[in-house]
């Protein structure tokens, strides 16, 4: 069995938007990925955890002072930052050297997660207002402390 159509012409399999790297910058994927927005991103009733980092709740979007209208943006973008950062290689791993030169203000260091730099990173590469960045990173730190992946403090000996 072969993947042709009646012309003789093979049918390339369908690549997700999520695993092309033939876009030319990584402002260009993300521009896709946004409007996409295929991406399972939801708005829930209930908190969501650190293994869904797409997933918003209704409370979550109001303490955080997130726009719901920006969900699918702020989650790319935060997703571009960690790759920046190489935290992680799912989707922007192919531009992280240009984009550590393009915004070389922002990164910090292989893996340091900070939380300015984030906000800073967010809003000028990807053009999102400051606030609502603010909101999606807390809600990320969040969800990240709920989810186990911070370490807790250690008392300091007096």
């Amino acid at each position: 069995m072969n993947n042709s159509d009646k012309s003789g012409k093979i049918d390339k399999p369908k690549v997700d938007i999520f695993d092309r790297t033939d876009f030319p910058s990584a402002d260009a994927k993300y521009r896709a990925l946004v409007e996409d927005g295929e991406k399972n991103i939801r708005i829930q009733d209930h908190l969501s955890d650190y293994t869904e980092m797409w997933a918003l709740s209704y409370i979550e979007a109001e303490i955080f002072y997130i726009d719901l209208n920006l969900v699918h943006a702020l989650y790319w973008a935060y997703e571009r930052y960690e790759s920046f950062i190489g935290s992680v290689d799912a989707f922007f791993e192919e531009y992280r050297e240009q984009e550590r030169i393009d915004y070389a203000e922002h990164y910090r260091g292989e893996l340091v997660n900070e939380m300015p730099a984030a906000i800073n990173f967010m809003v000028d590469a990807c053009g999102l207002p400051a606030l609502d960045c603010f909101g999606w990173v807390m809600k990320s730190y969040s969800a990240g402390l709920r989810g186990g992946l911070y370490i807790e403090r250690q008392p300091v000996d007096q």
